[in-house]
This record gives C-alpha cells, sequence and structure tokens, in this order.
C-alpha cells in the first residue's frame, strides 16, 4: 500500500479505515525510509494470514505498538520489521495470534532493538524462530516465557550475534521429537544463563555456544545428548545441569571448576 514511499513520515489512520477483511498485509509499509510514526491502534487483523515485511527496511521508524492485537487466522510473520535498524522498541503486549507458526527473520538486523515487550504474547503453535533476533546487537533481554507452544522446535541462529543480551527465556514446549538450535546462540558474548529444560529428544546443536563468554549456568537436563563442544568458549567456572546420558558422552570435557548437577 505504501511500499518504497520514500517522503512519508507520518501515517495515522482512523477508525472508519476498515482493514477486517484484509488477507495479506506483504510489504504494507515497507521501505518508507522517512516513516517516523505510524497509529496501527484501529488496524484489524483478524483476517490476516501474513505479516511479512510489513514495517522492514523502515529506516527512521523507532518505535511501534501492536499491543492488544487478536489476529485469529495469522500463520506468518516472517522478516515483520527486518532492516528497520532505528528501531528501539516493540510492543507486542497481549498480541493473540493463535494459528501463528512462522517468525523467521522477524526482527532481524534491527541493530538499535534494545527492548520487546512480550508480556501475554500467544502462540501455542509457533514451531519456529530461525534467524528471529540475528544480529540485533543491541537487544539485552527476551522473554517468551508467556508462549507454551504445542510445536516450537526451531531455534537455529534465532540470537546469532547478539553481543548485548543477557537473559533470555524461550518458549516452553511440549514438542517431543528432535530440536533444531544449530548456531542459536553463537556470539552472544553477554549472555550469563540459559535454561532449556523444556526442550527434550535428540538435540541438533552445532556451534550452539560459540563465542558465549560469559555463559556460566546451563541447564540442559532434558537432552539425550549435550552439544558438541560445549565448553570450547566458556568461562573456566560455571555450572551446568544435565541427564546422566548426556554427562556420560562429554564428561571428559567438563571443566574442572565447573559445578555439575545431575538429573536422572
Amino acid at each position: 500500500m505504501f511500499y518504497s514511499n520514500k517522503n512519508l513520515t507520518s501515517i495515522t489512520f482512523s477508525p472508519s479505515f476498515n482493514t477486517e477483511n484484509i488477507t495479506d498485509f506483504l510489504y504494507c509499509f515497507s521501505t518508507c525510509d522517512k516513516l517516523q510514526s505510524i497509529d496501527l491502534s484501529h488496524f484489524n487483523l483478524r483476517s490476516a494470514d501474513r505479516l511479512t515485511h510489513f514495517l522492514s527496511y523502515d529506516k527512521s521508524l523507532k518505535s511501534i505498538d501492536l499491543s492488544n492485537i487478536y489476529a485469529e487466522n495469522l500463520t506468518d510473520m516472517s522478516a515483520t520489521f527486518y532492516g528497520s535498524n532505528s528501531l528501539t522498541f516493540i510492543n507486542l503486549t497481549n498480541f493473540n495470534a493463535p494459528k501463528l507458526w512462522q517468525m523467521i527473520h522477524t526482527f532481524r538486523d534491527c541493530t538499535s532493538l534494545t527492548s520487546i515487550d512480550f508480556s501475554n504474547f500467544r502462540a501455542p503453535k509457533l514451531r519456529t524462530l530461525q534467524n528471529a533476533f540475528y544480529k540485533d546487537s543491541s537487544l539485552k533481554s527476551v522473554n517468551l516465557s508467556s508462549v507454551e507452544s504445542d510445536d516450537f522446535q526451531v531455534l537455529s541462529d534465532m540470537l546469532y550475534d547478539c553481543h548485548s543480551i543477557e537473559y533470555i527465556y524461550l518458549p516452553k514446549t511440549n514438542y517431543k521429537n528432535s530440536a533444531t538450535m544449530d548456531r542459536a546462540f553463537t556470539n552472544c558474548y553477554s549472555l550469563k544463563s540459559i535454561n532449556l529444560s523444556s526442550y527434550s529428544g535428540r538435540i541438533s546443536s552445532l556451534k550452539a555456544f560459540e563465542g558465549c563468554t560469559n555463559l556460566s549456568y546451563i541447564d540442559i537436563s532434558s537432552f539425550d545428548t549435550a552439544p558438541e563442544n560445549l565448553f570450547k568458549d566458556l568461562p573456566k567456572t560455571g555450572e551446568i545441569k544435565l541427564s546422566k546420558r548426556a554427562f556420560n558422552g562429554i564428561k571428559d570435557q567438563i571443566p574442572e571448576d565447573w559445578a555439575i548437577l545431575l538429573i536422572k
């Protein structure tokens, strides 16, 4: 609708602007280089299937409010905010999307982003956050603990090169088969602790913690196997919680000053 508009600085929609039958918002406000403010409080997303590249590459936009949205048919939020590198805050409080399963590249390259409010964010079918926060170098924490998914399984490259992130609270999942978290936390230099106890089965975790030089607490108690070269870049002291089965595979790699808590 406004794709690549180079002069637009502000957008406000009145209550009479009716979007209840729109199913696809692909590139709707993407690449509006001068856009600084947008009011979406009257947007009805009940019929929306995709918000792909909805607000991507908006170089001047500093904050966005999508709180209290009920998107009952939304399945795909891929690249929704991709490359909007002036964004510092996104409000997704009470965002309710019962069919949403894909958030690939959703916040990727939002290099100024420091905070996302996911309070009461509901997505019970969420399956993947692959590359979701890729290279968000200013982001300090992510809390998705309010999400409980039946199918969450892919975290690959999720927080790759998020140098400032200290804490991550992941969705709880009822998915019991193999999960994938290759490079999920690579180069998260500031990450201090991680709890992955909601994830079970055989985990693919190639280079998951490479470059995590301050990570001193790890809970992988539900893993069948431990990540390869887990302690390559980790501190000399710390604490790890893991199963006896996983411990047997890496016991020779664990530094002597790491405390070990074994779970049956």
